[in-house]
């Protein structure tokens, strides 16, 4: 067996933008984000989310949840990632962001903010999904878990997906991927928690194209995630090249 990787240069400037919003705009800055988020330049990748917002220190701003643009751009001066950025200045609500701030970030300190949304030394719980749900659909239906975050910890995220591969187990993807996160330190609050997660995902489930194994709940929440074809295709290939069956299928496949 061989796997084939196309490799591209890294760009050398990588800028990294935070705009934080009063949840109060949570409609007007989703619908903007859907709408948009889709035809950003390919270098810039967007993030929405609703919770707490980290401080340097890594402990939470004060005050109630808030949505947070993250946003990262790569180029190859600053100024082409600023004006990449520039973007996001189209918001119709940028006006009322109670913090704005763009600034020249690497890898790793990329991948520490990312880890700070997940904060080790707590129980967790995440649950997704993938949709082509239009804002018209996800504005209002996503307004409960956005709304309705039950801790500074816990999050809620939407993301534009641009690449939708149809020959691939990746392959239940959409226009936008949803998910939901739980955190929180206490066992005699598993029910609630859990809850939380799994009731939400649950009633947007009517919108869901399927889900992405990484993030998953299939023990509360079983849901697809390949392609009908898909899944035949790799059960006839484990059929013929695993006839004992060694290899399990995953989570009873």
């Amino acid at each position: 067996m061989r796997f084939h990787l196309r490799t591209h240069p890294r760009p050398p400037v990588t800028m990294a933008s935070v705009q934080v919003f009063p949840l109060e705009v949570y409609e007007e800055v989703l619908t903007w984000a859907i709408e948009t988020g889709p035809d950003l330049d390919p270098r810039v990748e967007i993030l929405f989310v609703a919770t707490n917002p980290r401080l340097e220190d890594g402990s939470t701003a004060p005050g109630p949840t808030a949505i947070q643009i993250i946003a990262c751009a790569m180029a190859d001066t600053e100024a082409e990632a600023r004006d990449i950025l520039s973007a996001l200045d189209t918001n119709p609500v940028f006006d009322t962001a109670v913090t704005r701030t763009t600034f020249p970030a690497t890898m790793d300190q990329m991948y520490a903010a990312v880890d700070a949304l997940e904060p080790s030394g707590h129980r967790w719980l995440a649950d997704n999904m993938w949709t082509d749900a239009g804002a018209d659909v996800l504005v209002p239906q996503l307004r409960e878990p956005f709304t309705t975050v039950p801790n500074d910890i816990s999050h809620v995220l939407w993301y534009p997906w641009r690449d939708h591969p149809v020959d691939a187990a990746f392959s239940n993807t959409g226009r936008s991927y949803i998910a939901a996160y739980a955190g929180w330190d206490d066992p005699a609050q598993d029910d609630a928690y859990v809850g939380w997660v799994t009731g939400q995902m649950r009633r947007l489930e009517p919108l869901s194209k399927g889900i992405q194994l990484g993030d998953e709940n299939l023990v509360n929440r079983p849901w697809r995630y390949l392609a009908e074809d898909n899944e035949r295709r790799l059960e006839e290939l484990r059929e013929q090249y695993d006839p004992d069956g060694r290899f399990f299928g995953y989570l009873g496949l």
